[in-house]
């Protein structure tokens, strides 16, 4: 098992080294290292299995192309809402009404998928797993925004 994840880790901190450094800028970077970092994590926390490990990341990984791209479509919504604001044309009522009503159906598109990939994760985890990944997800999300928002304030040091 050990060397199971020595080779999980080499093998992320190898594919991380070939990418030029440069494609993924400053922002890109950090984003990958976070994601690998939510990887090793995850496999420390749910306690997988190799064969436990390719099944729930090639899964995971589908999911979150797709989420990216309901993401994507809503943020695109949004800034067509913005845009209709700004424009210099009266916007009905009505108008404005129908793109909120598609975002918000978008919005809750978007939850409904997530709720169906924890529902799907059943055959490949157990109960209990499945449960420490819920928690795992929420407190590493509420970590990260703690410390991006700490990162942000202003040191008040004299």
């Amino acid at each position: 098992m050990k060397n199971f994840y020595l080779t999980l880790i080499l093998l992320i901190l190898f594919s991380v080294s070939i990418f030029p450094q440069k494609k993924f800028g400053r922002d890109g970077e950090m984003r990958e290292r976070m994601s690998q970092l939510e990887k090793i994590k995850l496999i420390e926390v749910l306690e997988m299995n190799e064969e436990t490990t390719l099944l729930f990341f090639s899964r995971r990984a589908e999911f979150q192309k797709q989420h990216e791209e309901m993401r994507n479509n809503i943020d695109s919504k949004i800034d067509n809402l913005e845009a209709t604001l700004k424009s210099a044309r009266l916007v009905t009522e009505v108008e404005l009404q129908s793109m909120i009503d598609e975002i918000l159906d978008l919005h809750l598109a978007f939850e409904a998928k997530r709720a169906d990939y924890i529902k799907t994760l059943n055959d490949i985890l157990t109960t209990d797993q499945v449960a420490r990944y819920v928690v795992f997800e929420k407190r590493f999300k509420d970590e990260l925004r703690r410390l991006l928002l700490h990162q942000r304030k202003p040191n008040r040091q004299n």
